[in-house]
């Protein structure tokens, strides 16, 4: 099941990155921002949306 709710997510870094990915696991459409592209590339190849 998945969750409706929607959540955006300011820095994939070493703290942003991992929380991100476990709201992802949860179920939520998770859209992120950050300065590092390549951290954005990698979070979207997990199912996350760039902003």
């Amino acid at each position: 099941m998945a969750n409706e709710k929607k959540i955006g997510f300011i820095g994939l870094g070493n703290m942003g990155f991992p929380m991100a990915r476990n709201l992802l696991k949860k179920g939520y459409a998770v859209y992120a921002l950050d300065i590092n592209k390549e951290s954005e590339q990698s979070f979207g190849e997990l199912g996350g949306m760039s902003v």
